[in-house]
């Protein structure tokens, strides 16, 4: 079917990435950033893209090598201990973000019931366990209740499902009651927790679900290193999302759809004449 032909009425099932389209992770993880970031002096003039950037470069690093049943708080958690070090230029700055890791300078001497509330609430794991406040964006609720009256909704997530569940509810997955996805793919599905996961994404949909790629229509933005076949001939509706710099279009992706929320999407889909019958599996 040509792009002219298209219409979202085509489509038995909506891929959306989690972070960028419903969750503002970009301004969720700089605040988080921000204490370390004010006592270092090589990021004294960063802007919030320059400290995004760096920091994704070394959760990127870690990712390749990182199990994929790890939690993304402890992934987080062990970013920001190697993006400490990564920043400090002397071998006092060194120390200190070692002592982040093993949690904030506990002695030797010190009892296993001490150890581990120092860890619990050293400065990494606190900023391992900022993911569960980073915000959703305003409507997402009311665009997902309209979306899964339409199409079989699928997440794509970096998050592991449990930290899901506990921080966000509405993007709880299919096993929890009144869910709204039908499935929500994270690293522990899709095997890494590397970027770059809507081509695993898409094959699990196909042999989870039997809904072939054509079928689904890719909702972003998504991270600037993402990328599919062109020849899959995917077709997606872009989301803008004001003040986001990390995040981008996915190559080999046909953005026919322009929206300025999520809501509008759904309200698009809700006055379609040719709108489609509830789809859900």
């Amino acid at each position: 079917m040509s792009p002219q032909q298209q219409s979202l009425s085509h489509f038995s099932a909506i891929l959306v990435d989690i972070h960028g389209t419903l969750i503002d992770w970009e301004s969720g993880l700089y605040n988080a950033l921000r204490p370390l970031l004010s006592d270092m002096p090589a990021a004294s003039n960063w802007t919030s893209i320059d400290a995004l950037t760096a920091f994704i470069s070394v959760e990127r690093d870690l990712a390749v090598s990182t199990e994929k049943d790890t939690k993304y708080d402890n992934l987080l958690a062990a970013a920001y201990v190697a993006f400490a070090k990564r920043l400090s230029n002397s071998e006092a700055a060194g120390a200190a973000a070692v002592e982040l890791q093993e949690g904030a300078g506990t002695s030797t001497s010190a009892s296993g019931e001490e150890r581990r509330i120092s860890q619990e609430t050293s400065p990494s794991r606190r900023f391992g366990e900022s993911v569960r406040q980073w915000p959703v964006y305003p409507g997402i609720q009311a665009a997902l209740h309209i979306l899964a009256q339409h199409y079989i909704l699928i997440g794509l997530s970096h998050i592991d499902s449990d930290t899901l569940q506990v921080a966000y509810p509405i993007l709880a997955s299919s096993s929890t009651p009144h869910s709204l996805f039908s499935c929500i793919l994270t690293p522990q599905d899709l095997g890494s927790h590397a970027l770059g996961l809507f081509p695993a994404a898409l094959h699990q949909i196909q042999q989870r679900l039997k809904i072939a790629p054509s079928d689904v229509l890719l909702v972003g933005p998504a991270f600037r290193d993402d990328a599919v076949n062109p020849d899959l001939n995917l077709a997606g509706a872009w989301i803008e999302r004001e003040g986001s710099q990390m995040s981008g279009r996915i190559e080999g992706v046909r953005w026919i759809w322009h929206f300025d929320t999520m809501k509008e999407l759904a309200d698009t889909v809700e006055s379609s004449k040719d709108c489609m019958t509830p789809k859900r599996r």
